[in-house]
């Protein structure tokens, strides 16, 4: 008779990290609201907010089950420098107190910063959630293969 082998489901591990994130995203509505006032200045929502949050949960949650996205845990540190970026944005003199006379270099600073502000918010969560999934994936994949 030949022997069985038993491969380890992650579907429970992420139905887990789904329930987690919904309900870290609705625990978090009254967090994000401390963190609103530098966001107010600069044009990023509360639901930003929460999205950035509720992908930071995610990718915490991967890191915990996976140890392929352990291993490359370090992009995790990306997510703080984002919530810097915020702050400093919205109350940097140049966003929040522009000068009384029209000056076309400071427009355009302030531009750029608020645009860097919004790429940073709108895409380190995708890309850094994104690649966590591959590697746990992967490495799922090569257990299973085994």
């Amino acid at each position: 008779m030949q022997a069985s082998i038993k491969k380890p489901s992650y579907t429970g591990a992420i139905i887990f990290i789904a329930i987690f994130g919904v309900g870290a995203w609705f625990a978090l509505q009254g967090i994000v609201d401390t963190f609103f006032l530098g966001a107010e200045i600069i044009g990023i929502t509360k639901y930003a907010l929460m999205y950035y949050v509720f992908f930071m949960v995610i990718s915490a949650g991967i890191l915990i089950m996976s140890r392929a996205a352990r291993k490359v845990g370090i992009f995790m540190a990306l997510y703080p420098f984002g919530l810097a970026a915020i702050f400093i944005a919205g109350f940097s003199s140049i966003v929040s107190n522009p000068s009384p006379n029209p000056n076309p270099l400071s427009d355009q600073l302030a531009a750029m910063q608020v645009f860097g502000v919004h790429a940073f918010i709108w895409s380190i969560p995708a890309f850094v959630t994104g690649y966590y999934i591959v590697k746990a994936f992967r490495e799922s994949r090569e257990v299973r293969c085994k």
